[in-house]
């Protein structure tokens, strides 16, 4: 596994919910780093996360509320105003969504389902 590889996993541990978060968080600026500078590790990392979320089973509110605040980029009050709902119950369904994916990382990881970070 590359230094970078390592560096990336460090700060973006996909096997803690706050691992998780972090990268959503920080996913243009890691997507902008593997276009911009072919950076083929952030390329795994995000694949790493992009094929565990799609074998997690969300809400259709933990969906909506990954998309508004990850993709979207829109505040927790904005999505909360969009949704209907208050900022408490958008930040709830965001963290039930963020330790669902980290589970799902962890389990793949048990079961050996990982070679060398990358489940592809």
């Amino acid at each position: 596994m590359s230094r970078r590889r390592n560096a990336l996993e460090a700060k973006y541990p996909l096997n803690t919910p706050e691992g998780v978060f972090a990268l959503l968080s920080n996913i243009h600026r890691v997507a902008n780093d593997r276009l911009y500078k072919s950076d083929f590790d952030a390329v795994d990392l995000i694949l790493d996360l992009y094929f565990t979320s799609r074998k997690v089973t969300l809400t259709g509110r933990q969906a909506e509320a990954v998309h508004l605040i990850f993709i979207k980029d829109l505040t927790q009050t904005q999505a909360a105003h969009k949704m209907g709902i208050s900022q408490q119950a958008v930040q709830q369904h965001l963290w039930a969504a963020v330790r669902r994916i980290a589970k799902k990382y962890r389990q793949e990881d048990n079961e050996g389902g990982l070679t060398n970070g990358n489940r592809y």
